[in-house]
């Protein structure tokens, strides 16, 4: 009987054998020349080189053309193509500007000119100005210097800046729309029933995770489903068979019955009701407990997945303190099929997609990576399945923990130079923030000492969009943005992408470092990402007992204006002191009851450090912390952000004691210069000089859960514990640049926040 090596399966005749090669996504045949491939690889690199074929990439599904003429035409007519450099544009108002600016094409009458001033002269002189190109194309420029950007404009940065800040919003999430999400549920006969579930409370539904296009030039069969209408009736889905074969065999398997896929799921027609599902769709993957990502690079071979059990057991990684390194003995030849084989998953089409990498993100711990596979069952040990499930047919892997692995194996070496593009490939594409960011802290701990906002913004200007634009919305999705820009708006100002996502993460209370010391951090030649990485604040010094990133991602200012100064926003200012030796305090720690979120040892130098100020004569200071030991005797359920936050800080300064480091005494600052009684205990995080007073600027808000119609504001809690050098104008706002993070307990019960201003960096001002 026929037989397919490759599925071990046999067949009733060749007729079936070959409709099986033909229909199986574990084939990768070629109907236009009869062949079938090992490997999609294969397949793709065919039709590269084949004559028979002229494959548009850019069509989802991708068309394939018998002649290079043909091809070509399609590809100007459809996709904008600039016949010149071979680059595509989303509109044709885009490209009209790419050659305007890049090629020296008269916008009006199209004809080319050798140099700009050629074609300034003809502009000027000869060409009618009512068939110029029209200035309201939104520049997608995430590739141009804050430089180049600043001499198409002809206006300084922070003057663009200040007319983005015109088009904010305030970002509302539908709790409507997640409070009855539309799902799916499976019934026989290959239909699919439409039913709405309140995923605020119900969460066992799974959320899909998907390109709409295949990643392969074969085009996959749809149509075998059928999807209830939403009056009614049914109709045929779009969705690729594929998808739903496996889906359904991961509901089976888990006992899940609903599913949610936004093709479906989401109305398609544009109109309000698509743009709310839109807004608040990252929330259908961050409520669902069992997001799913659907790669389709399959594992062709048993010696492939002997080496993916390997890399997920830590079996080819050990660690030193921080550090990562081979295991002994791993031999080079493994290390480079180690290598391949990442290189392998991460080349699917579902890496390299932004609205994808939002769903990962936002699926958190949670994501599965669903990997097909062509291993025979007898070749599938028990080991195996503790390891990646028993779905038939698929590899299941928590993505977080597939992302701990292959960021630990690449870290773990320095490659050859055949193998640093693979490397690179695999960091870009699934690393864990976590390992790239932690180093070793001064007192043993691994701190993170940046936020991984850069990185998010890097890793989605890297990925591909349809519409530009929608990466504003993915970053402010994924950094949890309360603030939003009007992209309308942006649109008829013609406005940068590259400002844009600048001014959405200054209006969102991150922080640049400013300080008066500081020489140009970057040069004026480097993009938005570069710039971010250099310029933002990266000396973030998160708690013990804090979890590092996600400390760093709330040190945000709250209500950020960008003014013609600078950054304005609000919080408290201390003028430090009195410094407090504490390694002079007494050796006797005084006796207290073990109760409360503190440790017994937390309480007794707390219990310390409030007597020895006593003796000092800052009585005030002890009565405050004696107050406070006495309130965390209470119970820990239900604890606000405030009190999480102070309960850190008071374990932070028992460290403090503990380690007989320097305090300092901060009083809150007021322009009338009036002496005000100490309120805060800062802890120094540098050797200290008679130079001076220092200043401290903190600040502190609970998130905004949800307006007065309930819609979600998506915002989180915020502080601030900067060292700063305060400058006072004639202006009745100190200016303040920006030193280091510290660490302080603060009393400032009745104490209204004040405006500061933050003054702009000069990485901006003098470009």
């Amino acid at each position: 009987m026929p037989y397919c090596t490759r599925c071990d399966r046999q067949f009733q005749s060749e007729g079936a054998l070959n409709q099986h090669i033909r229909a199986s996504s574990f084939h990768y045949f070629c109907a236009r020349c009869q062949r079938d491939f090992g490997s999609s690889r294969a397949k793709q690199q065919h039709i590269m080189d084949s004559p028979n074929h002229h494959v548009c990439f850019e069509c989802v599904p991708e068309r394939d053309f018998s002649a290079q003429g043909s091809l070509e035409k399609h590809r100007v007519d459809a996709h904008n193509l600039c016949t010149k450099c071979r680059l595509v544009f989303q509109t044709p108002g885009w490209l009209r500007q790419h050659k305007v600016l890049v090629h020296q094409v008269c916008g009006g009458c199209r004809r080319y000119f050798d140099t700009s001033e050629e074609l300034e002269h003809h502009s000027a002189f000869s060409c009618s100005p009512s068939s110029q190109v029209s200035g309201n194309a939104m520049a997608d420029d995430l590739g141009d210097s804050l430089s180049t950007i600043r001499r198409h404009y002809q206006q300084p940065l922070v003057t663009l800046l200040l007319d983005i800040q015109k088009t904010e919003i305030q970002h509302l999430k539908s709790t409507e729309f997640i409070r009855a999400l539309e799902c799916l549920y499976p019934t026989q006969n290959n239909t699919f029933m439409r039913h709405r579930i309140n995923a605020f409370e119900e969460r066992d539904y799974v959320a899909i995770s998907c390109t709409w296009s295949h990643p392969l030039p074969l085009k996959q069969p749809y149509g075998k489903y059928y999807v209830q209408s939403r009056n009614r009736g049914f109709s045929q889905s779009t969705v690729r068979d594929s998808v739903f074969e496996r889906v359904r065999k991961y509901m089976v398997h888990f006992d899940l019955r609903y599913l949610w896929i936004d093709k479906e799921c989401v109305v398609q027609e544009d109109g309000e009701e698509k743009e709310t599902a839109i807004q608040a769709m990252d929330l259908v993957y961050y409520r669902s407990k069992h997001p799913i990502g659907l790669l389709y690079q399959p594992i062709l071979s048993i010696a492939d997945l002997q080496l993916l059990a390997g890399l997920m057991t830590e079996k080819f990684v050990t660690k030193s303190g921080s550090q990562f390194k081979l295991s002994p003995g791993l031999p080079f030849e493994s290390v480079r099929k180690i290598l391949e084989l990442l290189d392998a998953i991460v080349s699917d089409i579902w890496w390299t997609r932004a609205w994808t990498y939002q769903e990962n993100y936002r699926g958190s711990t949670r994501m599965r990576l669903l990997i097909p596979h062509c291993i025979s069952s007898k070749d599938y040990p028990n080991y195996y399945i503790k390891l990646f499930g028993d779905v038939p047919g698929e590899i299941v892997l928590n993505s977080t923990e597939f992302h701990e692995a292959a960021t630990a194996f690449c870290l773990a070496f320095d490659p050859p130079a055949s193998l640093r593009k693979s490397r690179q490939l695999v960091l870009e594409r699934a690393s864990k923030y976590t390992l790239l960011l932690e180093k070793p802290g001064v007192y043993g701990q691994d701190l993170a000492t940046r936020s991984m906002t850069p990185l998010i913004i890097e890793d989605i200007e890297k990925r591909q969009l349809e519409v530009p634009l929608d990466r504003l919305a993915i970053i402010a999705n994924c950094c949890q943005y309360s603030a939003r820009l009007d992209c309308r708006e942006l649109m008829k100002r013609g406005h940068s992408v590259s400002l844009a996502i600048l001014a959405l993460f200054l209006l969102n209370g991150e922080i640049l470092y400013n300080g008066l010391d500081s020489r140009d951090r970057v040069s004026d030649g480097h993009n938005i990402t570069h710039f971010l990485s250099t310029q933002a604040f990266n000396q973030y010094s998160p708690p013990q007992q804090a979890r590092g990133l996600t400390y760093n991602k709330s040190c945000r200012f709250i209500d950020a204006v960008l003014k013609r100064r600078g950054i304005r926003t609000q919080g408290h200012l201390w003028k430090l002191g009195r410094r407090i030796d504490t390694s002079e305090f007494s050796n006797r720690l005084p006796y207290v009851e073990d109760d409360g979120s503190l440790t017994r040892d937390e309480r007794r130098n707390l219990m310390l450090l409030a007597n020895e100020l006593g003796k000092r004569g800052f009585r005030d200071l002890r009565v405050e912390i004696i107050a406070y030991l006495e309130r965390t005797d209470t119970s820990q359920s239900g604890n606000s952000f405030a009190k999480e936050y102070q309960k850190y800080m008071a374990k932070e300064l028992a460290a403090a004691v503990s380690q007989c480091r320097l305090l300092r005494l901060g009083a809150l600052w007021s322009f009338s210069d009036e002496h005000s009684p100490y309120r805060g205990i800062f802890i120094c995080n540098q050797p200290e000089t008679d130079d001076g007073p220092d200043y401290v600027f903190t600040a502190s808000r609970e998130e905004e859960e949800a307006d007065d119609g309930g819609d979600l504001l998506n915002d989180i809690d915020r502080h601030v514990s900067l060292e700063v050098d305060c400058t006072i104008t004639n202006g009745p706002i100190p200016n303040l640049h920006t030193r280091r993070w510290i660490h302080g307990l603060c009393f400032f019960y009745g104490c209204p926040r004040m405006d500061v201003n933050f003054p702009w960096p000069r990485a901006i001002t003098q470009v």
